[in-house]
């Protein structure tokens, strides 16, 4: 992945100066144990899928910073697949997550190279700025698709939070970013990135299907995002059938 995004941009950095990089981690770095079959069919117990998942994203941000003057890391702690509750909980959830230990160990992991800056977010989600840009950031798995579609449930959860937003006087946003349905969209008002993993066997039983891949795109000063890439990271799954 980070090959493809250094590949990818080369011509882009040609032509204008970009010093930044921003990594937004919007969750499911595991599988867990949510599931009776994920129990079953894992290749790793849960804490030695922490640390793996902890050590690869390590690897990769220490990759990338030699490029660039810094990398600021975005961690948004809540998702689905690391809870340690039988459902979904909203109070503590950042904390009460094994996904907590990932962002925690991978920060820990790259606190010596200097022009890394990790923030670690253990709550459901979190307004960031880029540039002039603000994203509210966060998993998804709240968020309910209609008819096998999540455009719908998307678009109410823009209407409400902006709403919600102008009322408490709170940060508004320009953009939801967001993961869980390892599918890349891009709408207007909120974004899905794409998922290393892409689609499994339980989204291919229902006709779901997405390749592994990975979402960047250029935040401008003056005319915000431009040149987003959804990055194929391997080919067809052998398991669809």
């Amino acid at each position: 992945m980070c090959d493809k995004f250094l590949n990818g941009y080369r011509l882009t950095r040609s032509h204008f100066t970009i010093d930044e990089a921003r990594v937004i981690v919007t969750g499911d770095l595991i599988s867990g144990d949510i599931h009776k079959e994920l129990t079953v069919t894992n290749a790793y117990p849960t804490p030695v899928q922490v640390v793996e998942a902890s050590k690869i994203l390590a690897s990769q941000l220490l990759y990338l910073a030699p490029h660039f003057t810094e990398v600021i890391v975005d961690f948004i702690v809540v998702d689905n697949h690391a809870r340690l509750t039988e459902k979904p909980q909203a109070k503590e959830a950042g904390m009460n997550s094994l996904n907590y230990l990932v962002g925690y160990i991978a920060k820990l992991l790259v606190e010596k190279q200097e022009n890394i800056k990790f923030n670690l977010w253990p709550m459901i989600q979190k307004v960031i700025k880029v540039m002039n840009r603000k994203y509210l950031i966060t998993h998804g798995n709240a968020v309910r698709s209609y008819m096998g579609h999540p455009w719908y449930g998307w678009d109410r959860k823009l209407g409400r939070e902006a709403v919600k937003r102008m009322r408490t006087n709170r940060h508004a946003f320009d953009y939801i970013v967001a993961g869980h349905f390892h599918q890349p969209i891009y709408a207007p008002g909120w974004m899905l990135c794409g998922a290393v993993s892409g689609t499994d066997t339980y989204d291919h039983q229902n006709a779901r299907w997405a390749d592994p891949s990975q979402s960047a795109w250029f935040v401008h000063p003056k005319h915000g995002e431009f040149d987003r890439t959804d990055f194929i990271l391997t080919g067809a799954d052998s398991e669809v059938k």
